[in-house]
């Protein structure tokens, strides 16, 4: 990581790590890393080949790291694809190469820590009852402490 500290604030910034992670791939540039069916799962869609799939996971994982330090914005598609890594099929492939995509798109994106004035908390939390197809829920928090 790359870090800069300044008195407005503090940037965290790992573009090297997303150029280094796309280098030998092909995908296209994308304006959001998932859609409208990023969360869905068809059950037919082919499984991948064990080099495949192992490529998948070890990719999941990079961006799990990448996600967790200084991209939220992919957080929550990453975490859905973790949940993918041993039965990962074509259609979870796809998902994986958008979210390459929106990275090659936003390469030169910083996290920016600004310092707190207010010191104000807000949090934001959401929940969705029974989603996905096994039953499970999903939840999210976003909290914020100081200027949003």
């Amino acid at each position: 990581m790359k870090i800069n500290i300044k008195d407005e604030g503090t940037t965290v910034d790992m573009s090297f790590y997303i150029k280094k992670l796309l280098e030998g791939t092909t995908v296209k540039g994308q304006a959001a890393p998932g859609n409208h069916s990023s969360f869905i799962v068809d059950k037919e869609s082919q499984l991948l080949d064990e080099s495949e799939r192992k490529y998948f996971h070890s990719t999941t994982a990079k961006l799990l790291y990448l996600a967790k330090h200084t991209r939220p914005d992919i957080l929550t598609l990453v975490i859905f694809l973790c949940t993918r890594v041993q039965y990962a099929s074509k259609q979870d492939k796809e998902k994986l190469e958008r979210v390459l995509g929106y990275l090659k798109w936003t390469e030169e994106q910083v996290l920016v820590l600004k310092p707190c004035v207010s010191g104000e908390i807000v949090a934001y939390v959401d929940a969705a009852y029974a989603i996905h197809n096994d039953s499970k829920s999903h939840t999210g928090v976003i909290i914020y402490v100081g200027d949003t």
